[in-house]
């Protein structure tokens, strides 16, 4: 495959990220569980968008977010005890 195709090829991919958790047996040793999956923001926002296996119908977005120092909460963090 020369230069051109590969670089052909991997415009057509798609990143995914597989999500898991660590899970320590009772031999001691660590186990890991895929329990969904993560794509880059399609937007082309930094970030990443995620479906977990439990929960078919929720999508759940990590953005980036860059504040300066000193900069004021958001209204989620100012709230000392959120109702859920």
């Amino acid at each position: 495959m020369n230069k051109e195709q590969n670089t052909e090829t991997r415009e057509k991919q798609t990143i995914v990220f597989d999500v898991m958790i660590a899970e320590e047996g009772k031999n001691g040793r660590t186990y890991w569980q895929t329990i969904g999956v993560a794509f880059p923001l399609s937007n082309g926002a930094n970030g990443l968008s995620m479906k977990l296996n439990m929960f078919p119908n929720l999508r759940i977005y990590i953005k980036e977010s860059i504040r300066p120092v000193g900069a004021s909460k958001s209204k989620l963090e100012q709230t000392e005890d959120p109702q859920f």
